[in-house]
């Protein structure tokens, strides 16, 4: 009992790992996104065009990243059966 109860926590804390990730890649995105805006606004005095744009960017790019890792991890749980 105690072998399957050490496998099936060992299995949670790998579907974890990258469940983790995810909300990490989706933040850094949009946060990259917004710091590049800003820096070209302040740059070409152009306030809020390219915050706008690098904002909207980031968080196309924080989806995009999410969507491959889900499909990633799909793939990995398929594999694993």
């Amino acid at each position: 009992m105690d072998r399957k109860n050490d496998q099936n926590k060992l299995r949670l804390l790998r579907e974890l790992g990258p469940l983790s990730a995810m909300g990490i890649y989706f933040g850094v995105s949009i946060a990259l996104g917004i710091a590049f805006g800003l820096f070209l606004d302040k740059k070409f005095d152009t306030a809020p065009i390219f915050f706008m744009i690098f904002m909207l960017l980031g968080i196309v790019a924080g989806f995009v990243n999410l969507y491959r890792l889900t499909i990633k991890q799909y793939k990995d749980q398929d594999k694993d059966k």
